[in-house]
C-alpha cells in the first residue's frame, strides 16, 4: 500500500532490512523507484532520489547508509547514499565490469562486492557456464 503501484513488467525486486529492522527497502524494476516499507503495516513510501530512476533494479545490499542496487540488464551497480531516516538519497556513482553479464544478486565480503551473472537470454544446458564477479566497492 502507500506509494507503491503495481505496473506491467517486473515489480518489487531485492529486499533489505535497515539495521534497526523498522524499515525494509525494495526497488521496483520496471519504474526504477526505490521504496522504504514499514514491515508492520506494509505501507511503502517512495525514497526521493532526486529524479534518478533505478530501472532494472534487482538485487540490493545495504551497508550502513550505502545501498548498492544491481541494475541487471544495464550491467551496472548503482551506489546510493541514503539520508538519515531513509526518505531520500543520491546516486553517487555506478560500478561496472567487463565481466558483468546481467548480474542479479549481490553480497559483500570485506571491501569487495560479489554479483552473480544470471545471463538472461543465454541458452541453458549442461555446458552453460555461470559465474560470480568480484568488484571493488
Amino acid at each position: 500500500s502507500g506509494d507503491f503501484q503495481l505496473v506491467s513488467g517486473f515489480n518489487l525486486n531485492g529486499i533489505e532490512a535497515a539495521a534497526n529492522g523498522k524499515t525494509l527497502l525494495a526497488v521496483q524494476s520496471a519504474t526504477g523507484k526505490l521504496f522504504a516499507i514499514d514491515p508492520r503495516t506494509g505501507t511503502a513510501k517512495a525514497v526521493d532520489l532526486g529524479g534518478v530512476a533505478l530501472v532494472n533494479g534487482d538485487g540490493i545490499l545495504l551497508r550502513g547508509k550505502v545501498l548498492y542496487v544491481v541494475q541487471n540488464r544495464d550491467n551496472r551497480i548503482a551506489v546510493v547514499q541514503l539520508v538519515g531516516n531513509l526518505t531520500s538519497g543520491t546516486v553517487s556513482r555506478t560500478l561496472t565490469d567487463a565481466d558483468f553479464d546481467v548480474p542479479t544478486s549481490i553480497d559483500r565480503l570485506g571491501s569487495r562486492l560479489y554479483v552473480v551473472n544470471a545471463r538472461f537470454g543465454t541458452a541453458s544446458g549442461t555446458n552453460a557456464a555461470y559465474d560470480v564477479v568480484q568488484v571493488k566497492s
